[in-house]
């Protein structure tokens, strides 16, 4: 497992909207913005029982493309117990699906347990 993921997804438009989008899911998921520039967000999911959270990090690339990357907030947590990817898969499920808000039963159990939701 590891205490890192990251994904690559292309987006359609402009990054101006992409970034719009983003920003709308983050509001979504309940996460943190703590920071976003030009071509950049980054967010910080909440705590839960099995960890302090993790810093996802949204960077809009040339042609068109998003690169998605969580990282477990504690250097010290070896195994996020697929956190960070599930919160990469899920991120870009609703970047790509385009359906706000997500519906409870579209997440998966351990999602939902994990989240605290």
């Amino acid at each position: 497992m590891g205490n890192r993921f990251s994904a690559e997804c292309p987006f359609r438009g402009s990054s101006a909207d992409a970034e719009e989008r983003a920003l709308a899911i983050i509001a979504l998921f309940n996460w943190k913005v703590e920071g976003d520039g030009e071509g950049r967000i980054n967010a910080r999911t909440s705590m839960s029982a099995f960890g302090r959270g993790e810093y996802v990090t949204l960077s809009f690339l040339k042609g068109n493309r998003m690169f998605v990357e969580s990282e477990s907030v504690s250097a010290f947590q070896f195994f996020d117990f697929g956190k960070n990817r599930n919160n990469v898969e899920k991120f870009i499920e609703a970047f790509r699906d385009r359906k706000l808000p997500l519906e409870e039963k579209e997440r998966s159990f351990l999602d939902r347990y994990f989240s605290g939701r």
